[in-house]
C-alpha cells in the first residue's frame, strides 16, 4: 500500500519524482520507535539522510505532545522538516517533498485505521499550508483500490506487523 500511495503522491506533487524514502512508526506515549522500513529503492547517496530525517521528525513530534504535525516545530535552519503526523501512532516519512511526506503519512494512518477523524487531517493540512493534501489523499486511495494494482502480499512481514498494530489499537483493555 505505502509504495503505491507514495508513487501516486510523489507524481502528484512533483511529476517525474521517484517515490522512495523511509517510513517510521512511533509509540506516541513514549516516543519509542516501533517500526522503520525503506519504501521503494532509495539512491545510495540519499538513504542515510532519508532514514535520519524520518527518525528525527517522529522523535521530535513525540517530544511535543500537544502537536499534531512536525510542521509545528519545523526549523529549516536546524534541518528539522515537516512530514510526521500524530494519530493513534506517530507516522513519519522522509524522501518526498515535505507536503508529500505529510500526505503519505496521513494516507498510511487512514489505511490502517489509526486516523478515523477527517477533521484531524484537515487541521494538519491547515497547520502546514498543504493546499494539495486532500487531492493527494484521493489519489492515494485510488492507488490502493485500483483494479490494475495488486495489494501487498498478505504474508509480508511489514504488512503483518503494521496490521498487528491496527488490531492492538482496536482492543479494549
Amino acid at each position: 500500500m505505502a509504495t503505491y500511495a507514495a508513487t501516486r503522491i510523489a507524481e502528484f506533487y512533483e511529476p517525474g519524482r521517484i517515490a522512495c524514502g523511509y517510513l517510521s512508526i512511533f509509540d506516541p506515549a513514549d516516543g519509542r520507535l516501533l517500526f522503520s522500513i525503506e519504501i521503494g529503492k532509495c539512491p545510495k547517496e540519499k538513504f542515510t539522510g532519508y532514514a535520519r530525517n524520518s527518525l528525527e521528525k517522529g522523535q521530535r513530534l513525540a517530544c511535543h505532545s500537544t502537536h499534531l504535525s512536525s510542521w509545528q516545530s519545523r526549523d529549516p535552519k536546524e534541518q528539522k522538516w515537516g512530514g510526521a503526523i500524530r494519530a493513534k501512532y506517530i507516522v513519519s516519512f522522509s524522501g518526498l517533498p515535505e507536503h508529500a511526506d505529510e500526505a503519505l503519512c496521513i494516507a498510511i494512518a487512514r489505511f490502517f485505521g489509526w486516523m478515523e477523524d477527517a477533521s484531524a487531517q484537515a487541521v494538519i493540512f491547515e497547520l502546514s499550508g498543504n493546499t494539495k493534501g486532500h487531492e493527494a489523499l484521493r489519489l492515494a486511495a485510488y492507488a490502493n483500490t485500483a483494479s490494475h494494482l495488486s495489494p501487498p502480499p498478505a504474508d509480508s512481514s511489514a504488512v503483518f506487523y503494521l496490521r498487528s498494530l491496527r488490531v492492538r489499537t482496536n482492543r479494549h483493555y
